[in-house]
């Protein structure tokens, strides 16, 4: 259950008071980083919140205060990139080497299908911070920043007296800020696997080792910094995304491990991917704006090009046995962080989160890309554990999205959710409450040059996933995924499917309807 006092006033009402009297007191001014490693001073913060809610209970004594009264939680948000959901040893993939992230699983809650609305970074991200879809964000590709003005759950802890930090990656174009965070170190772009140069509030420190060491590094001395507010500390951790470079310690691991193809490697998209695009562009074969005309294959006048595995075992072996190892090594860094909470005591009052702000098909659908709406592509890990609301080892199997973790932070610290947020609170499912729940979501790509992944949008419910590519409508995608989990059979032309087809695609434009119009130019 939610500790007592979120149920007493409305959200963001009882710690108003509470912030101006941290302000007012609050004896630590200095910035980190800092070489003390004190514990967190949460006992004085806690007895201050304590006093303050035994008078706004109405209790009038603090005698009265409820032993359940609890500080407002420090939160911790793990993010990888381009981490599929199976990839994890409490996944049934027993030979990874995934302790920290079995951990949170074992003690907190593990959703089951956690999706992405976008499956791209930057547009991703964007949703987790806003808890909007990319069309309403705004940010629709790679090469837009993430405005300062867009309320994001950090920036509404942050106002609310929250202590807020960004560490690692953030990838939204080259921008160098980074809103609604009070530090921040971390680097521009993609960044470097080895000694890249990490801005740390706004200036540049060259590294050595590798990135995400490094990005933990520096969380570590977040965490034991002194300070008397909450914190939001968020990680973003650049592996597994390619360059597929581990650091040298884990170049062996795995290297006896035999990785078979995937079921689907020959259910190939309706598009023409890398090579077959550069075939059309040779031929002059295009028109626009996506540039391939609907009927490309028959004007190429070649035979499709799938990935056959044939009877090679190692299929692809050394490229996914390396995605792996960086895998591990994001789990071992995961685990010098939860053990550091532990050394703090922050492990009880700390909301703890671990994503990945995609996945990636890897072999599936012959492409090793993400964009596409497959559930290689969209389908991301989701773990989170905070013990005064969760049981431990609860599993979730509700449709669940990168939008609604803005909202259920938010709600587990009793900061009001701004109204235009999209997603919904997760607190009602962590809480093991019934509850009346999403059946089915949107999800979106645009197209951007070079990449060859065309505009679409897609339906994506309990049983069935209808995709739809506008201005191509014989590339429509229709799949029984109850039947059909790899999606390899498409009924989108099959007369036994028509009704089904008639009512998705009913479904999906009301579901738009309510997010709001698709972006000019991708209609």
């Amino acid at each position: 259950m939610r500790p007592k006092y979120f149920n007493t006033l409305p959200a963001g009402q009882l710690f108003q008071a509470a912030l101006q009297m941290r302000l007012g007191h609050s004896q630590n001014t200095s910035k980190f980083p800092t070489t003390s490693t004190s514990r967190i001073r949460g006992s004085t913060w806690a007895l201050r919140l304590g006093l303050l809610l035994g008078v706004a209970c109405g209790t009038g004594e603090t005698a009265a205060i409820d032993a359940e009264i609890r500080p407002r939680p420090n939160i911790v948000v793990l993010v990888s990139d381009d981490q599929s959901h199976d990839t994890m040893g409490h996944e049934g993939q027993r030979w990874l080497r995934t302790p920290g992230m079995d951990r949170l699983a074992a003690e907190g809650a593990r959703f089951t299908r956690a999706f992405v609305t976008t499956s791209l970074c930057s547009p991703s991200r964007a949703s987790f911070l806003s808890g909007h879809w990319a069309r309403s964000h705004g940010i629709i590709d790679n090469q837009t920043e993430l405005p300062s003005d867009l309320p994001t759950f950090a920036s509404e802890l942050q106002a609310a007296g929250y202590d807020t930090a960004y560490i690692g990656k953030w990838h939204m174009s080259w921008q160098e800020e980074r809103p609604g965070f009070d530090f921040s170190a971390s680097y521009l772009e993609q960044g470097e696997h080895q000694d890249t140069n990490f801005m740390v509030n706004g200036k540049f420190v060259g590294t050595k080792g590798w990135v995400d060491d490094v990005a933990t590094d520096y969380a570590l001395e977040f965490l034991r910094n002194e300070r008397d507010a909450p914190f939001l500390l968020f990680v973003g951790f650049k592996s597994p995304h390619s360059p597929w470079e581990p650091p040298e310690r884990l170049l062996s691991l795995y290297e006896n491990a035999t990785l078979t193809p995937p079921a689907n490697i020959t259910a190939v998209p309706p598009y023409p991917r890398g090579k077959e695009l550069k075939l059309l562009i040779a031929k002059r074969i295009r028109t626009t704006p996506y540039g391939v005309p609907e009927n490309w294959v028959e004007l190429l006048g070649e035979a499709r090009k799938t990935r056959q595995p044939g009877r090679r075992a190692n299929w692809m072996n050394k490229p996914r046995r390396a995605y792996h190892q960086l895998i591990a090594g994001v789990d071992e860094n995961v685990v010098r962080l939860l053990e550091s909470m532990d050394e703090l005591g922050l492990t009880e009052n700390t909301i703890v989160v671990y994503a990945s702000d995609n996945g990636l098909c890897n072999g599936a659908h012959g492409m090793l890309i993400k964009r596409a709406a497959y559930e290689e592509s969209i389908r991301i890990p989701l773990l989170i554990r905070y013990p005064p609301l969760t049981k431990a080892g609860t599993t979730i199997d509700k449709l669940v999205l990168n939008v609604d973790l803005a909202p259920t932070l938010l709600d587990i610290a009793g900061v009001k959710t701004p109204n235009k947020m999209q997603g919904q609170s997760l607190v009602p499912l962590l809480e093991g409450h019934e509850t009346k729940w999403r059946t089915s979501f949107v999800y979106e790509n645009f197209h951007e040059p070079p990449h060859h992944t065309p505009t679409l949008y897609a339906l994506r419910t309990e049983a069935w996933k209808l995709i739809e590519y506008p201005g191509y409508p014989g590339w429509t995608e229709l799949f029984h995924l109850a039947e059909d989990p790899y999606e390899t059979e498409n009924l989108a032309a099959s007369e036994a499917h028509a009704a089904t087809l008639a009512a998705l695609r009913a479904e999906l434009a009301e579901r738009e309807r309510v997010i709001g119009p698709r972006p000019p130019g991708f209609e």
